[in-house]
């Protein structure tokens, strides 16, 4: 079920030029990036004077409400934006909603 959706979503943001290889290899590097480099707890950004936002959906079935739960302790000061119904790749079902939050949040004071 989960495996034919990923792969049909996919397929669709191919098809449809939303995204392209380049898209699919940059997101990837990022997430081994992330995972090879860097470790966060709450102590981390005490001192921290910028903002900071945490981006989920509400039918997330790849993260456990714990663990977002635990997110949020970590960053209370944090912006929160909940995407409802796009599961856990927003970034690609729901681009442009996606990408345009980005924006706002980046250059917004």
């Amino acid at each position: 079920g989960e495996k034919e959706l990923y792969k049909a979503l996919l397929r669709e943001a191919f098809h449809l030029r939303l995204v392209d290889k380049k898209d699919v290899l940059c997101h990837f590097r990022g997430l081994i990036d992330f995972f090879e480099n860097y470790s966060f707890t709450a102590d981390d950004f005490i001192d921290w004077k910028g903002r900071i936002l945490i981006i989920r959906s509400d039918n997330d079935k790849r993260v456990e409400r714990k663990s977002a739960e635990a997110l949020e302790r970590v960053y209370p000061q944090a912006s929160i934006h909940t995407f409802c119904g796009a599961g856990h790749t927003a970034n690609i079902s729901r681009t442009s909603e996606y990408v345009s939050l980005l924006e706002n949040f980046l250059m917004s004071k």
